[in-house]
């Protein structure tokens, strides 16, 4: 496609990138990949910088005029959209990932709470039906999953790529005296750990995540649940067998991974589902919402998937998945194959990182 002027960009030899994180996830999943990616930048030899907020944003447009800007979230945020717009004002090549599959749009009655001071969330279902129009003017989108990639087709973007989040390598399998050390200093006893990886937002589902779990422990009495990233003092940690220690370093992180015997992801919406990937990685069984946009490498493939909300159904789920161990070993299988064919990280950053090569050197072409 001609453009009226000749766009200021980068060689596809000497990239400047500025990466636009505006999800408003200091530690979710989206800031992981941002990171992943810039240090994959440097590596290949290009620049990268990352900004969260508009001051930031602004001052890096002015001091690099050539940057290619690559915006990642939908969400009525500044920083995102004075991106996009100053990208096109000044002709730059202009990457995003909106991190939105097309069920978000219908989970927003059930989240008021999230979005009571910020915007009614009646305002946020007519926005998930405008905004991901923005993608026809983007260079090119990036989707985290199928379901994705067929929507921002459908709105008019005129290139998608599939590019799943990665993870570093697959899980290595912790020693005994690991694994011992990591159950004492979280308090864990010797019975089977449920693991959730979550932000304390509605979104997640943790109350759901808490119901199936007391329902789980009537029929497992020695079933534990170990919730890392909400807050210590999460009203749900008073609850018998409940464990929220909070954020813990990524060491910690893979432990919890291979000390679990199931990962419950329970949320009511997800994006780009990484702690599933994560788990695949570690071989570990998954059951999780049937609205999570993996759900058909879950069900059957590598765990189990339940209807939003319903507890006695993901309970028996997860005390499936703990009690048949033929089942579960059939499960670990396919979750490491599947990282292994298509979710490490050296290629998912690798492909992004070609495909900013490829943009900028069409653009020169």
């Amino acid at each position: 496609m001609t453009r009226a002027h000749a766009p200021a960009r980068s060689s596809a030899a000497n990239l400047d990138v500025l990466l636009v994180n505006s999800t408003l996830g200091a530690r979710g999943g989206v800031t992981v990949d941002v990171d992943n990616i810039a240090r994959g930048l440097v590596q290949r030899g290009h620049r990268a910088r990352t900004v969260t907020g508009l001051r930031p944003l602004v001052a890096q447009l002015r001091a690099n005029p050539e940057a290619l800007v690559h915006v990642f979230g939908l969400l009525p945020v500044a920083t995102q959209w004075t991106s996009m717009a100053a990208a096109k004002a000044s002709h730059r090549i202009l990457v995003w990932t909106p991190v939105f599959h097309p069920s978000r749009q219908a989970s927003w009655p059930e989240r008021r709470q999230d979005w009571k001071t910020f915007v009614p969330f009646r305002a946020m279902r007519v926005f998930d039906t405008v905004m991901p129009r923005a993608a026809r003017f983007a260079d090119a989108v990036i989707a985290a999953t199928p379901g994705e990639a067929t929507y921002f087709r459908g709105v008019g973007a005129r290139r998608v790529e599939l590019i799943p989040p990665g993870v570093a390598a697959i899980g290595r399998r912790a020693t005994r005296k690991e694994l011992v050390r990591f159950r004492r200093s979280f308090g864990l006893s010797e019975g089977p750990v449920v693991l959730i990886v979550s932000r304390d937002d509605s979104r997640k589902g943790l109350e759901f995540g808490l119901d199936a779990f007391v329902v789980l422990k009537s029929r497992v009495p020695d079933a534990q649940l170990l919730v890392l990233g909400p807050p210590t003092d999460h009203p749900g940690a008073t609850r018998p067998g409940v464990k929220f220690p909070g954020w813990v370093d990524p060491a910690e992180v893979d432990l919890a991974y291979a000390s679990s015997a199931a990962l419950f992801v329970p949320s009511l919406y997800e994006g780009l589902p990484r702690a599933v990937v994560e788990a695949w990685a570690f071989g570990l069984p998954v059951v999780a919402s049937e609205r999570i946009p993996l759900a058909s490498s879950v069900e059957g493939v590598t765990g189990r998937t339940v209807p939003y909300g319903d507890a006695p159904r993901a309970a028996a789920a997860l005390a499936e998945v703990i009690s048949e161990p033929n089942l579960t070993r059939r499960f670990r299988g396919r979750g490491r194959r599947l990282v292994k064919d298509g979710f490490l990280l050296e290629r998912v950053v690798g492909q992004t990182v070609d495909l900013y090569e490829e943009l900028a050197g069409g653009a020169h072409g």
